[in-house]
């Protein structure tokens, strides 16, 4: 069963336009389980950041590449489970303004929590590769 952050960002995912992020009507399906995770991690940090956080005034073009990087990124986890997460973090505090908003509103504590979370959406919708 698909948990909040998983139909939260199906509903309203990032990487749609406005209009579909606020009415929630019309989103294109997830290409991959990648995609469909970042989605969920991006849905995850924005409802633990709030709706005055500097990800929510991302331009389409880049949620998009967000998103993508965040799919990209996401692929890696068979490579280094334990790493992924910070690899995760480590790409949202790219944007100097994304870190400082995060160090700014939540703990260490709680940073850790929301990556926490981040590693159990992965997990939990992890497919491995069959192997032949």
């Amino acid at each position: 069963m698909p948990c909040y952050y998983e139909n939260l960002g199906a509903q309203k995912p990032y990487d749609e336009t406005d209009e579909v992020r606020q009415s929630g009507v019309g989103a294109s399906p997830a290409r991959s389980w990648q995609h469909r995770v970042a989605r969920a991690i991006m849905a995850n940090v924005l409802d633990a950041l709030g709706s005055s956080c500097v990800l929510e005034g991302y331009p389409l073009e880049l949620r998009v590449t967000l998103v993508s990087d965040l799919e990209k990124l996401v692929d890696t986890y068979e490579d280094d489970r334990e790493g992924v997460t910070d690899r995760i973090f480590d790409r949202l505090f790219s944007d100097y303004a994304v870190e400082q908003d995060v160090r700014q509103a939540k703990t260490q504590h709680q940073i850790h929590e929301i990556m926490d979370e981040v590693y159990q959406l992965i997990d939990g919708n992890h497919q491995p590769l069959k192997r032949l």
